[in-house]
């Protein structure tokens, strides 16, 4: 979407092809940062005043701060670790939003259907979601590829069997014909 409004609003250097990973980071980025921004406002705005969270907010007990690019991020556990500052530092996504929903869902088909752990595993590479197992769950049920995968086949009723294999008779009656010398 977001080439399609720069290749509207510049007409000489239109971009085709398939997306490069800086649009898609810059895309994932603003995406991020505009769900943040509905999500956690006033939080948002009390960090950025430097003022203290209320002891009753979901976040207040995370070690949380906000980034340059104005997302906010909290401490993983990889802080000693020679990793990136997405990892280290994941952003920090409202669990009960479309863009998180759908965000999971991306992560659960990069894992190629792979289940709960590793859909969440690859969630929380990059993402701290609250609730995040509960989110995952959800889409994993939703999910039609998962859902055929679970499914059954019915079990049809056995057929009853036809008399003449049920009756006692000559057992040369029927292939006695077949041993006959001509």
């Amino acid at each position: 979407i977001m080439r399609l409004v720069k290749n509207c609003r510049t007409r000489q250097s239109r971009r085709e092809g398939p997306l490069a990973s800086k649009e898609l980071e810059r895309a994932e980025t603003w995406w991020s940062a505009r769900t943040q921004q509905e999500a956690f406002t006033q939080k948002l705005n009390d960090l950025m005043a430097d003022k203290n969270l209320e002891r009753r907010s979901s976040i207040v007990s995370l070690a949380h701060f906000i980034d340059p690019n104005r997302l906010l991020r909290v401490e993983g556990r990889l802080l000693q670790s020679n990793e990136t500052i997405e990892v280290k530092y994941p952003l920090l996504i409202p669990p009960y939003h479309r863009f998180t929903e759908l965000l999971v869902r991306d992560c659960h088909g990069r894992t190629l259907h792979g289940g709960l752990q590793e859909t969440l595993t690859q969630v929380r590479e990059r993402f701290w979601i609250p609730r995040a197992r509960q989110l995952a769950k959800k889409v994993i049920n939703k999910c039609n590829g998962c859902r055929l995968a679970r499914l059954k086949p019915a079990n049809a009723p056995t057929a009853p069997m036809p008399q003449d294999r049920i009756t006692q008779g000559n057992f040369l009656r029927w292939s006695g014909s077949t041993l006959r010398v001509h």
